[in-house]
């Protein structure tokens, strides 16, 4: 229904089998992050965030607190480095928008590079979605939701 009413720009439809996937590499008092917003993933996988921000919009939206999240945000993991994390690379995700601060997405990505593996991720192909794992180089780029888990873990 999710895909007939906005198509696959946005990941509703993907969302619970990616959670399925969290469940399977994360214990249930693991935390996770959902990087993007994507609050139900949390829901389908029954696991906690390791920060408040279950949604990544406020970091992006253009108020006076939006530096100040991102600072918090970056502080929460830390603090509370999460077992996985959820990657969203669709553009309505509210990861990051183009003129934002660069703060949280700096810090980001060179925490992921170094702390975390891409596990799989699922894949759009013409009008059919699929879960990849593991996936190649070329289909991480065009995956819609990844789930990364720590190295060394």
């Amino acid at each position: 229904m999710s895909e007939w009413v906005y198509g696959t720009v946005n990941p509703f439809g993907e969302s619970r089998e990616v959670a399925d996937h969290l469940v399977e590499v994360t214990n249930p008092d693991d935390l996770v992050f959902v990087a993007g917003s994507e609050p139900q993933i949390y829901y389908y996988a029954q696991r906690k965030s390791s920060t408040r921000f279950i949604i990544t919009y406020p970091l992006n939206s253009p108020t006076p607190y939006r530096e100040q999240y991102q600072r918090e945000l970056i502080s929460d993991l830390e603090k509370n480095p999460p077992q996985a994390i959820v990657l969203s690379q669709r553009s309505h995700s509210g990861l990051w928008y183009e003129g934002s601060p660069q703060i949280f997405m700096d810090y980001f990505m060179e925490l992921i590079s170094k702390n975390y593996g891409v596990r799989g991720g699922y894949v759009w192909e013409s009008d059919r979605g699929y879960w990849q794992e593991p996936i190649d180089d070329n289909l991480i780029q065009t995956a819609s939701l990844l789930l990364l888990t720590r190295k060394n873990d």
